[in-house]
């Protein structure tokens, strides 16, 4: 009986394990895929300009 006890306690130590890092992987997956779309969905910036030429022309810009 104790060996049928420690069998299922063990089992059930290493399915936790393993649902934790497969948790933990779906997390790091959607999370990459989140970067991706908000990478993709952020205006591209050309190349050798500064942020501040980006700006329009009518913002205001206090303390210049």
């Amino acid at each position: 009986m104790d060996r049928i006890l420690d069998l299922i306690m063990s089992a059930g130590l290493w399915f936790s394990i393993a649902l934790f890092v497969f948790w933990g992987g779906l997390l790091c997956v959607r999370d990459t895929f989140a970067a991706e779309r908000r990478n993709a969905a952020m205006p591209k910036r050309k190349p050798g300009r500064e942020p501040e030429q980006d700006r329009p022309q009518s913002w205001v810009v206090l303390g210049d």
